[in-house]
């Protein structure tokens, strides 16, 4: 488990959508699986932004399902 993986999940448990970090895994469907809807991811993508201190290009976001997908997005770009 990468630490960014990590790291997302805190972010993830902390968007209030009720999922504990620690149940989060990554092929876990962002809107499927943890409830998601579209203004959550964007405001996820936003705290990834902030917290990492990266730059998620706008047509990146729509591509964005998994959780795994977000971590190589973060990976990338750290």
């Amino acid at each position: 488990m990468s630490q960014n993986f990590s790291e997302l999940q805190g972010i993830i448990a902390g968007c209030g959508t009720g999922t504990d970090r620690n149940t989060i895994n990554l092929d876990d469907d962002i809107i499927e699986n943890l409830g998601f809807d579209s203004l959550a991811i964007i405001e996820l993508v936003i705290e990834v932004e902030n917290h990492f201190d990266i730059e998620i290009d706008d047509g990146m976001i729509d591509d964005i399902r998994t959780v795994r997908q977000m971590t190589n997005i973060i990976d990338d770009l750290v």
